[in-house]
């Protein structure tokens, strides 16, 4: 409530670890903001989907590594933020991550799909994309990025175990 209050032009926000309670709320009405960083948060549902409707227009930056996501979350992203030019992803979607306290859980129904969507929805814009560290990222993947993604500068997939030369060939293309 504070920062809405006494900061409304502000353009950047970076929580790591947990956010303080009823942040989503507030941070939706933080109308100029353009970056938005929740590395390592647990996202409650719906929270996420609240902050993009009122922010995503204007934002250009999402950074939500590490953090623990939905299916409705990625929708969110897909829906309400056509501007963003930076997107990280990176650890959200892991299905084995012994080192870090919060990981992608294969219960939460998250489809390579709805990863999928969000770069149909986004890619236009989009000039860095951070999903290293994922386990879907594959070829058909990297095909969707090349077919979304006319401007992509810089594609971050380390550690993906499932790109092949087929993958890696049509990204050059």
């Amino acid at each position: 409530r504070v920062l809405g209050a006494t900061l409304p032009n502000l353009e950047a926000v970076d929580f790591c670890g947990e956010s303080p309670p009823g942040a989503p709320r507030h941070l939706a009405r933080l109308n100029h903001l353009r970056w938005l960083s929740l590395c390592g948060s647990v996202i409650e549902d719906g929270d996420l989907e609240k902050m993009l409707a009122g922010i995503g227009t204007n934002l250009c930056g999402l950074s939500l590594d590490e953090c623990e996501m939905t299916r409705d979350d990625f929708r969110a992203i897909g829906a309400h933020c056509k501007s963003l030019r930076y997107l990280s992803l990176l650890s959200c979607m892991e299905s084995e991550s012994p080192s870090r306290r919060i990981a992608w859980s294969p219960n939460r129904d998250i489809t390579q799909g709805d990863i999928s969507s969000v770069i149909s929805d986004c890619g236009d814009t989009l000039r860095y994309l951070n999903l290293g560290c994922n386990d879907f990222v594959d070829d058909t993947m990297l095909e969707c990025i090349a077919n979304h993604c006319p401007e992509m500068l810089l594609l971050d997939f380390s550690n993906s175990k499932l790109v092949t030369d087929i993958g890696l060939a049509r990204i050059a293309s």
